[in-house]
């Protein structure tokens, strides 16, 4: 019954319109449940462009190994660094890059590796196996006060389950 449920409560969900983000932006994953789908381009319910990194970040495209002279920093978090409602160069990334590079006068680029839905957990794992590839020299890590929550940990199993499966997997 309660399968039948959150079916039937998906299926409306879907037919509103209440569903921020297209299927096709994320994929499954081992470890964290989900993560943004490599090369996605699209729009959000809103009408907000969303375009995905080769590396599966709302970012520029990030070379790899980095470039001598420049200044690489990271910034994860969840949906508010993701910034799901405005257009990327709009963010607080794209914004903190521009003022930084006028303030330095040096090549810097910053790389959005923000998710929607993401704490702590998934944040710690994005970084080790990940964003180390990426050479940063400086970390920001972006906390919303719901961040350092786990389903797991938090809520059981079902949290898990129903965040991991139903929730971003499902559609």
């Amino acid at each position: 019954t309660a399968l039948l449920c959150l079916l039937v409560a998906e299926c409306v969900l879907r037919q509103t319109d209440v569903l921020e983000f297209p299927p096709a932006v994320s994929k499954g994953h081992p470890t964290r449940g989900y993560t943004l789908r490599p090369g996605f381009s699209g729009e959000t319910a809103y009408g907000v462009p969303v375009r995905i990194n080769t590396f599966g970040f709302r970012s520029p495209e990030v070379a790899v190994p980095k470039p001598a002279a420049l200044r690489r920093v990271v910034i994860l978090g969840d949906s508010v660094t993701f910034a799901e409602g405005v257009a990327e160069e709009e963010s607080f990334s794209r914004k903190l890059e521009t003022a930084l590079r006028r303030e330095l006068a040096c090549p810097l680029e910053i790389v959005n590796a923000g998710t929607m839905g993401y704490g702590t957990i998934e944040e710690a794992d994005l970084f080790a196996n990940e964003i180390q590839a990426l050479e940063p020299d400086l970390l920001v890590v972006y906390q919303v006060e719901n961040d350092n929550l786990s389903g797991t940990h938090a809520g059981g199993r079902l949290v898990t389950f129903v965040k991991d499966h139903l929730v971003y997997r499902s559609y």
